[in-house]
């Protein structure tokens, strides 16, 4: 009954069915929920801040560590390829020696000087 007084009371002003009428439009429109502001706890800030630090510096290392593994891999291939070069050039000077020690050029360069080889002046020592 008491909401009776209260529709009449508003039926004395003069916008009271424009009220009434906004009253009932507003009661059957579906309401948005409510989102409710939650309070994160210090705690929980703290390990986002910090597992986000983490992921960060673990970005910039691997980064790093991309960059000096390809100066040592620049670095390895460099010293594969002087190793070779210097491989290549002993072979060369060992073909050079057993050429300049062969007995053949021995004998043609004792004959140009006027020597001759005496095999009974020649001996063989094997331990």
């Amino acid at each position: 009954m008491a909401q009776n007084g209260l529709a009449r009371k508003e039926y004395s002003n003069g916008n009271a069915y424009e009220t009434y009428r906004r009253n009932q439009i507003n009661s059957h429109q579906p309401t948005a929920p409510q989102k409710e502001h939650r309070f994160t706890p210090k705690l929980e800030v703290t390990v986002l801040v910090v597992g986000c630090a983490v992921v960060f510096l673990m970005a910039i290392a691997l980064v790093w560590t991309r960059v000096s593994l390809s100066g040592a891999q620049q670095t390895l291939q460099d010293t594969a390829t002087r190793s070779t070069r210097i491989h290549n050039t002993n072979t060369g000077l060992k073909q050079q020696i057993d050429e300049l020690q062969s007995s053949s050029r021995l004998d043609k360069v004792a004959k140009g000087s006027g020597l001759k080889l005496s095999n009974d002046q020649i001996r063989n020592i094997t331990k």
